[in-house]
């Protein structure tokens, strides 16, 4: 969704797949945010959400039932979409 609608590149989602398994993209027990410090590869902040069935495993074990990649054309868009997406999770 995020390449069709040109918000990134398909370099950016290898570049994220490369990155996935850190232990940093895990917030709130079951929700992975998998993003890459790659600007050149998006040309729209954006985020999206897919939510799991069956859940994924990272390398420590934890389960993972949503996923929203987060894709920003800067460190500070970056951090107020963190901030957004926490604000979310906060009233939920």
């Amino acid at each position: 969704m995020l390449v069709a609608n040109h918000f990134i590149d398909i370099k950016y989602i290898r570049e994220m797949q490369q990155a996935f398994d850190d232990s940093y993209m895990v917030i709130m027990q079951n929700i992975a945010i998998p993003h890459a410090y790659s600007e050149k590869h998006v040309h729209k902040t954006a985020m999206s959400m897919l939510i799991l069935q069956e859940p994924i495993y990272m390398s420590d074990g934890t389960a993972i039932h949503i996923i929203v990649p987060i894709a920003a054309v800067d460190k500070v868009t970056h951090l107020r979409a963190l901030l957004q997406l926490e604000r979310c999770g906060a009233r939920q």
